[in-house]
């Protein structure tokens, strides 16, 4: 049996009728649904029946991230486009440069949540993640440079532009956030590239 049909066999079972009801209820006064009471290893597939129900966007929001990586695993059998919103990294040491995996997997949706909200989208986030700062939409499309091919570009420009936004002029790219010039070709990689 597939997993769409077994949600579905699911969501038409009376008790579940009558949660969604309550739950639909607690949204009418702005209160988020809960998973209390139930066990942990029933959060995936209580948190997909939810989605599956909810035409828009469903942030699921975990109290910490060992429980939001437990939570996403299990989950993607059930939505395999859920997607994981990590936790800003924290510095270990006061002015250290944040891991650039994680920072570009959080620009990475971020970009994608400008986006309209797709059928069902589901978003697996912590707590600390929710109450983080992001930067706005109109500063991640400010930030943004776009080229297409055969594009002719002010060349002093872009490479200001680079260096205005953090990029690291190298002799030759290895990493996020590293641009390089070699005769008339830029290199560049950027730091939301998944």
């Amino acid at each position: 049996m597939a997993v769409a049909s077994l949600l579905d066999t699911f969501s038409s079972a009376p008790a579940f009728q009558k949660a969604l009801r309550k739950t639909a209820a607690q949204k009418r006064r702005s209160k988020p649904a809960a998973l209390q009471h139930t066990v942990a290893q029933a959060h995936p597939v209580l948190a997909a029946l939810l989605v599956s129900t909810h035409l828009g966007r469903t942030w699921v929001v975990c109290p910490n991230s060992s429980a939001q990586e437990r939570l996403f695993s299990s989950l993607q059998l059930w939505l395999p486009n859920a997607l994981f919103f990590p936790e800003a990294p924290a510095a270990s040491i006061e002015g250290a440069i944040p891991d650039p995996e994680s920072v570009a997997e959080r620009l990475s949706l971020l970009s994608q949540l400008q986006d309209e909200p797709q059928p069902n989208e589901c978003i697996v986030l912590t707590r600390a993640s929710l109450l983080a700062e992001v930067p706005n939409p109109e500063g991640l499309r400010r930030t943004s440079l776009q080229f297409r091919k055969g594009q002719a570009i002010e060349r002093e420009a872009v490479l200001l532009q680079l260096e205005k936004e953090g990029y690291e002029l190298v002799p030759r790219v290895a990493e996020r956030g590293h641009f390089a010039v070699r005769g008339g070709i830029l290199d560049i990689f950027g730091f939301q590239h998944l």
